[in-house]
């Protein structure tokens, strides 16, 4: 009986897990592309802001 709650208790959190990873696939992607998208700016503001200084 045991053995069996021991399995069942090891297969429900390689599912969970499996789940969780899976849904966190395209969230991880989101804020790769967020994390890209502000440094770009910030980059680009930068450069921005040095061309106006120095001229």
């Amino acid at each position: 009986m045991l053995h069996q709650l021991n399995v069942w208790a090891v297969a429900t959190v390689a599912s969970a897990l499996l789940v969780v990873m899976v849904a966190a696939v395209p969230f991880n992607a989101t804020i790769a592309d967020g994390v890209r998208v502000i440094t770009f700016d910030g980059m680009s503001l930068k450069r921005r802001t040095l061309e106006r200084l120095c001229p």
